[in-house]
């Protein structure tokens, strides 16, 4: 048996025990067919690589099953033995994806010079990620091996070849986080393209290499042992030197000729084991605290420190850098780097996008990881701004993992990214912020869309826009990122507080209008009591402010003056209701019973005595820190608002027998148009459309043309009418609506 193959399973078996070895053994014995083949018959063999070192790069990674197939099929497909069926048919539709992927990517022509190719380049690389990240990663193992072949091969191709690896993907390992793929391409393509500069900082460095071993060691030990004696046993130690590509361009901004004036050639690293807050969020006090007792033992440079733990990079980078003064051995006095993080930092330091790998469908510590870090691949999709110099990349965004991603383009092919779900006026706010205030109209694939058209991957948007438009309210629900969200609300704060006080008033005057309540007061005594306190004429005109920003909605706000009944409330309605009131009665004599706890029966739940929610209305839990409970309060209730809520959970009550038959409120509504033809067609099927019935309806037109229809609607409740009367005053020549008693 093949004694590397042997070695590599042991390897895979520490963290991935399931593997199935038979089907690896398969995969790697055709790889090896096909090397040999290639080897013996293509003339130009100097840059054929054996796809088992791939392998081996890739272990360190800890990848999945799938992704070692993939790595030894690399040049499958290429070979023409098997067909796309047959190795679904071997392999697994997994595999057969993620070598169409690798298949895309080695089409893409070195590139040296033109910036739109480099952007083609990167538009490809995108899409592909987009799809499976792992297609990249086995990509940049490939470069890793690739790169060592260099020197077999015309300088033309070899300086082509190592140009586009250190424009290219050397930062893309590094947005990746995989900074071991980082650092080995950087040095390997500085030796080629820059071979003078290359020699030179090998020579200066060749003295310290001679006593790096000891000095690291040395160094090491008096780092771990200053730890022990303070308590911290458990820490690990290593030391390195840093890489002659980063030396060099450290130098290189600094304008120094040697490395004399590098404070941080050597970096040392200190690891300590993560812990838990609650087993969910990282406890990052002990990092803290050891970076104090080594401020207080060595003398720290004050301008080197960098807290990336408060504040990550771009891809999730977590770790406290100080360079400090003093420590050494004796041999080499230059001031040395320390970087402190714990051991799910260093993981993540080390493998980058790879550590999560093995997170995707676990729970506990892996998932926690993962929630706690969603930025991991914040702002990827804009790599080009480090590449070309283009403008800096926008951080407001919380990215999700790459699954949840989509990429579109704009007209002259810039990749944007958004969150699945993004609509037409969150790309625009992405652009910029100008061109979201002033978004007149949208095209997606050169047709006009609605601004709340859902993007999907690969479309190429444009916006078109207006200086007289400013933002709407409406566009916060329209717009899904945060970012949009945010930019929306701050253009409503900017405006004049008394402007934000009057639209709020309107807004809520209209609101009230519909439901045939009187407007608000010059006193906004409809105020006074909100929420369960007695509020100020500071306080209230505070609620206006809000609503007028469009903070609050006049909607939410008129839901918490009245209650669903009360904004729904009739003779006609209440006589329907206690009509049916025996149908709608629970056949349990238990309530609790009736409760479903996120979609779960049989939970244990308590009925709150604050609010007393009874059968059939909208409800919350909440559950206790310390009892494994949950209290049930109305949806509406007062206290809700003052509730942590990361402890609500959705609650309901569930069907039983005619419980589950739907309350039916019977409301009269009044509108008033301008005549015209067509309109109480388009008026009726805005209605349908809606879902609601109409019961009966009665029409006339007076002696100014103006059209007053009356109808009296079949609803289910608030929302319901709700979204009807938002749809009715939409419809063409509609002047007002609003329901009567």
């Amino acid at each position: 048996m093949d004694k590397w193959f042997d070695a590599m399973i042991d390897d895979i078996k520490v963290y991935l025990p399931q593997v199935d070895r038979d089907r690896l053994l398969s995969a790697y014995t055709l790889s090896e067919t096909i090397y040999k083949d290639r080897i013996k018959n293509e003339k130009y063999n100097n840059f054929i690589f054996r796809p088992r070192d791939v392998v081996k790069n890739l272990i360190s990674l800890k990848p999945d099953e799938d992704t070692v197939v993939a790595a030894f099929l690399y040049d499958l497909l290429d070979s023409g033995r098997l067909y796309l069926r047959e190795i679904e048919e071997e392999y697994g539709e997994g595999v057969v994806s993620l070598l169409e992927g690798l298949q895309i990517l080695k089409s893409i022509m070195v590139v040296r010079y033109q910036s739109t190719d480099k952007l083609d380049l990167l538009r490809k690389l995108f899409l592909v990620m987009a799809k499976d990240i792992r297609v990249l990663v086995i990509f940049l193992s490939v470069k890793v091996i690739q790169m060592d072949l260099l020197e077999d091969i015309p300088s033309d191709c070899s300086e082509a070849f190592a140009t586009e690896v250190l424009e290219i993907f050397v930062p893309i390992a590094a947005r990746l986080g995989i900074y071991r793929y980082k650092m080995i391409l950087e040095d390997k393509g500085f030796k080629i393209l820059h071979p003078d500069d290359y020699k030179k900082i090998h020579t200066q460095v060749g003295e310290l290499v001679k006593k790096k071993n000891d000095y690291v060691d040395s160094v090491s030990k008096i780092l771990a042992d200053f730890y022990s004696d303070h308590g911290f046993g458990d820490v690990k130690v290593s030391g390195r030197l840093k890489g002659y590509y980063s030396i060099h361009n450290k130098m290189k901004k600094k304008g120094l000729p040697t490395i004399d004036g590098i404070y941080d050639v050597f970096a040392f690293r200190v690891v300590l084991p993560a812990s838990y807050k609650d087993g969910i969020e990282e406890d990052v006090s002990r990092l803290y605290e050891s970076l104090g007792m080594l401020h207080s033992a060595w003398r720290p440079i004050p301008s080197r420190f960098k807290d990336f733990v408060a504040v990550p990079k771009p891809n999730g980078y977590r770790s406290l850098h100080t360079t400090i003064v003093g420590l050494s051995d004796g041999t080499i006095t230059y001031p040395v780097e320390v970087q402190i993080r714990s051991d799910n930092m260093h993981e993540e330091a080390e493998y980058g996008v790879a550590s999560h790998w093995l997170y995707k469908d676990t729970r506990g510590k892996g998932l926690a990881m993962l929630r706690s870090h969603a930025e991991w691949l914040k702002n990827l999709a804009f790599l080009h701004s480090d590449t070309m110099k283009d403008e800096k990349v926008l951080d407001s965004i919380k990215l999700d993992l790459f699954g949840d991603r989509i990429y579109v383009l704009t007209p002259k092919g810039e990749v944007k990214e958004l969150p699945s779900g993004a609509t037409s006026l969150d790309f625009a706010y992405l652009v910029h912020t100008d061109i979201g205030h002033r978004c007149s109209l949208a095209k997606v694939n050169g047709k006009p869309t609605p601004f709340g058209t859902q993007l999907k991957n690969g479309d190429t948007v444009e916006i078109v826009t207006n200086k007289n438009t400013n933002p709407k309210l409406e566009w916060l629900s329209i717009v899904n990122t945060s970012q949009a969200k945010v930019k929306i609300r701050n253009w409503f704060a900017s405006q004049d507080k008394q402007r934000h006080v009057k639209t709020g008033r309107e807004y809520i005057n209209a609101q009230l209008g519909k439901f045939g309540k009187p407007f608000l007061t010059p006193s906004l005594l409809g105020l006074k009591k909100f929420e369960g306190s007695n509020l100020t004429v500071a306080d209230r005109e505070r609620i206006l402010e809000e609503v007028g920003k469009g903070v609050k909605t006049a909607s939410s706000v008129v839901r918490k003056m009245f209650s669903d009944e009360d904004l729904l409330a009739s003779d006609k309605r209440e006589i329907l209701e206690k009509k049916d009131k025996r149908k709608m009665q629970p056949t349990s004599e238990r309530l609790e019973d009736k409760i479903l706890l996120g979609g779960v029966d049989g939970l244990n739940v308590n009925i709150a005595k604050c609010c007393l929610p009874n059968f059939g209305e909208k409800i919350i839990g909440y559950v206790s820190p310390v009892k494994d409970s949950a209290t049930i309060h109305k949806k509406n209730c007062s206290l809700v608002g003052r509730m942590k809520k990361d402890r609500i959970v959705d609650a309901s009550f569930k069907s039983d027998g005619d419980v589950s038959r739907q309350k039916i409120y019977r409301v009269s509504i009044k509108i008033e148009a301008d005549s015209r033809v067509g309109l109480l067609g388009d008026i009726g099927s805005t209605v349908a459309s809606n879902s609601v019935n109409i019961v009966n309806h009665f029409s006339n037109v007076d002696s100014d043309g103006l059209a007053i229809v009356k109808m009296l609607l079949d609803v289910a409740g608030l929302d319901q009418l709700e979204r009807v009367l938002d749809a009715l005053e939409k419809v063409e020549g509609v002047r007002f609506v609003k329901t009567e008693s």
